[in-house]
């Protein structure tokens, strides 16, 4: 499920970057808007169910071949582990340095869309 909540989240944005058209020209009368609309409808009618589907197919076929992985090792005697592993700093190194560069690079796109327009 949440395979299909990432999914469509995914296409709501896929949907709404491609729908977002800020250099068109002309008039902006009650029809274009009608048309924008509509426009935006048939993408978000396409792109949700259809990056849902697929977050939902991926999830599960990654969630069934770590589940088979798992009850093989059970089936060939590996106890399952009664405590969390130990982490050390050195371990926990590759997590901080994702999660500060993607606030890095989610901070310059939030600043370039402020100041730039």
């Amino acid at each position: 499920m949440i395979g299909a909540l990432m999914g469509a989240l995914g296409g709501l944005i896929f949907a709404l970057m491609l729908g977002s058209d800020p250099g068109s020209d002309g008039a902006r009368g009650f029809d274009w808007l009608l048309a924008r609309v509509g426009q935006l409808f048939a993408l978000l009618a396409l792109s949700v169910p259809g990056f849902a589907l697929l977050g939902w197919l991926l999830v599960r076929r990654v969630f069934s071949s770590q589940e088979r992985m798992f009850q093989q090792l059970l089936a060939s005697g590996v106890p399952v582990p009664t405590d969390p592993p130990d982490l050390s700093s050195a371990d926990r190194w590759p997590a901080i340095l994702v999660t500060v560069s993607m606030l890095i690079i989610g901070g310059l796109v939030l600043a370039a869309v402020a100041f730039l327009g």
